[in-house]
């Protein structure tokens, strides 16, 4: 939202000793992320990120042309399951029996990142699918002493490393990170790497 300059109101659960009436109401499920907008909500993170691309063309995170489009839509997907093996790792006390589907799925991320993003010179949806669980394994990495985080991810995936790095330097990512001490303090508080509780909702107000 910040690429596409869109106004927005985070509410978190934390903030919450019981969900608001509207959180429930078109979301029985209870999932999380969720986006409130002209009353209606949508959930489901990528599904978010699509619905704002659509909804305001500024800076758009998908190309113009259709089998472009539908390449990085396409690679979004790929990563899915990459996103999928960090979260695994980040709800369990320990890497053991983890590794090997992570270093699969990292080596996967590695070979596809051919520019200096997913979606080319420019950010796009396949960098902002991947990120957040990126910046999850380096926090991770930040509290335990592991010889595949602190040794082999650097050497072995020098392109993620070098794209995880650009990325922290996006103005729009920079907008709305956490600092390291602030995520690595909740992580820690939790007891076994969670990251922040996810968001309840955002509210937006100028689309």
């Amino acid at each position: 939202m910040c690429k596409k300059g869109i106004e927005f109101e985070v509410v978190s659960a934390a903030n919450f000793q019981q969900p608001p009436d509207w959180f429930h109401s078109n979301n029985p499920e209870g999932y999380v992320p969720v986006l409130r907008h002209d009353g209606k909500l949508v959930n489901h993170s990528r599904v978010i990120i699509e619905y704002l691309d659509d909804a305001s063309s500024a800076n758009s995170i998908l190309p113009d042309e259709p089998k472009l489009r539908a390449k990085r839509r396409f690679d979004a997907k790929r990563l899915e399951s990459v996103c999928d093996a960090i979260r695994n790792i980040s709800f369990s006390h320990r890497l053991t029996g983890n590794i090997t589907r992570l270093a699969l799925e990292l080596t996967k991320a590695e070979e596809m990142l051919q520019s200096s993003f997913y979606s080319g010179e420019e950010l796009g949806l396949p960098d902002i699918i991947l990120y957040p669980f990126i910046q999850r394994l380096y926090m991770i990495q930040q509290i335990i002493d592991d010889d595949f985080l602190n040794g082999v991810f650097g050497e072995y995936f020098p392109r993620l490393v070098d794209w995880f790095t650009r990325m922290r330097t996006l103005p729009e990512i920079q907008l709305v990170q956490e600092t390291d001490i602030e995520m690595n303090d909740f992580m820690i508080s939790k007891g076994n790497w969670n990251m922040p509780v996810p968001e309840v909702g955002m509210s937006i107000s100028n689309l």
